[in-house]
């Protein structure tokens, strides 16, 4: 009897837990309207949509200009502008009511924060200063964390279809500020977004599950904390 309290006690922690943690990710910085806008003004400029015809040309070009960058630094700092450009992409397509190509605008979004961080990664293996780079990337950045805060903030109606890829693209961001914050120690504090890290860090901090006062009284269990 003494166990089946204690276990209930750590399942219903638990589920308290995890919903405290999916509120804090869910729970974005308001942003307005003119922020919005300073955004669009600086982040890559936008000439085609997914459904024009020439979109394809667009994206064919962007494929061979980052071939021919000539170091891997070089490539970090194109690719930043890719992910830039998705994100543009994806929140003037939700604006415009067409919500069914955001989700694919999202995927590659991610996709591209993740190659970022392999060409820094290949750079400073060659010894290539990259600090440069992360500072313009970080400055730059923070636009995209306002898009982003715009999105998160719309209703669930609007974000039906690709409220899931959102979350990933939250996640995403969380994770390359973290990355870019080992290059550059301290940058982190300039984002509001909350990240993994954070998350992990709450998680063993507040999931702590002291015995059971029954288990403690009978003098023959051993206290012990239970860490998730």
């Amino acid at each position: 009897m003494r166990y089946l309290l204690a276990c209930i006690v750590v399942i219903l922690l638990a589920f308290n837990t995890s919903s405290v943690l999916a509120r804090d990710m869910n729970t974005m910085p308001e942003v307005t309207g003119g922020q919005v806008n300073e955004a669009l003004n600086n982040l890559t400029p936008v000439r085609f949509f997914p459904n024009n015809p020439l979109y394809f040309l667009i994206r064919g070009k962007e494929i061979i200009t980052r071939f021919f960058q000539p170091s891997f630094r070089e490539r970090a700092q194109f690719d930043y502008t890719i992910s830039s450009k998705r994100l543009k992409e994806a929140y003037l397509l939700t604006s415009r009511g067409d919500t069914g190509k955001t989700r694919s605008e999202l995927s590659s979004y991610i996709a591209t924060l993740g190659r970022i961080e392999g060409q820094l990664e290949k750079a400073r293996s060659q010894n290539q200063d990259v600090t440069v780079i992360v500072d313009k990337i970080a400055d730059n950045l923070i636009y995209q964390e306002v898009l982003l805060s715009s999105l998160s903030n719309l209703g669930d109606q609007d974000r039906e279809l690709f409220g899931d890829k959102l979350e990933e693209g939250l996640n995403s961001f969380g994770d390359f500020v973290l990355y870019l914050d080992k290059i550059k120690p301290g940058l982190r504090s300039r984002f509001k977004l909350f990240t993994k890290e954070s998350v992990k860090q709450k998680s063993q901090n507040e999931i702590v599950v002291s015995p059971s006062p029954a288990l403690e009284a009978t003098g023959r269990a051993k206290p012990r904390r239970i860490i998730f």
